[in-house]
């Protein structure tokens, strides 16, 4: 079976994840995650924007969010 880079990165990313942050998932290991699942769905950063339309968060407080990111309002 094969496996591509991108594939064999994310393996990589998802497994050294929970060490990084001393095995407890606090926001900082929130961001983190979300951002490794974003940038592998994305492929390339160039098309980060498809999912963020005014660039991916850069401050380390904000989380990476589809819902923040394309203003999604609760119940519409």
């Amino acid at each position: 079976m094969y496996i591509s880079l991108q594939e064999q990165e994310l393996c990589r990313q998802l497994r050294e994840l929970p060490r990084r942050h001393n095995y407890r998932f606090e926001p900082a290991a929130n961001r983190e995650l979300r951002e490794i699942l974003f940038r592998s769905l994305a492929g390339r950063d160039d098309f980060l924007s498809l999912f963020f339309p005014n660039g991916p968060p850069t401050e380390a407080e904000q989380l990476w969010s589809l819902r923040d990111a394309q203003g999604a309002v609760e119940g519409a």
